[in-house]
């Protein structure tokens, strides 16, 4: 950077000198004299600000996964009637004009052969 300043100085130094020479020199010195032009400083690159990462997408807390809505049940029973067990384990026996009632307690069994026991019109699991 020394170096850089010296020689600015120095040619701007050269061009004043040759300037006033050349005032002093008839038409056809002056002409011939050479004038330096002054050395322009380097310009710096500009400075650019670091590049900067989008903000990570906004994601949601996790949450517990959907429970699966529990349905009733409807089978049919060997003697063609059809039964309905409910999300709590609940038996009733669908009438034929579409009404249900109670089912009574023991052994129902299903046309595949099944038995279901019932007690208080609440299915047993063994």
């Amino acid at each position: 950077m020394r170096s850089l300043l010296s020689l600015l100085a120095a040619a701007s130094v050269i061009a004043l000198s040759s300037a006033v020479c050349a005032e002093d020199k008839p038409a056809s010195v002056a002409a011939t004299t050479p004038v330096v032009a002054p050395v322009a400083a380097p310009v710096a690159a500009p400075v650019t600000a670091p590049a900067v990462a989008a903000p990570a997408a906004v994601v949601a807390p996790a949450t517990e996964p959907a429970k699966p809505v529990e349905q009733s049940v409807v089978a049919e029973l060997r003697d063609g009637s059809k039964i309905e067990v409910g999300p709590d384990s609940t038996v009733s026996v669908i009438n034929p004009d579409g009404t249900k009632t109670v089912a009574p307690d023991g052994n129902l069994t299903l046309k595949d052969g099944t038995t279901i026991t019932v007690k208080n019109s609440k299915k047993v699991t063994e």
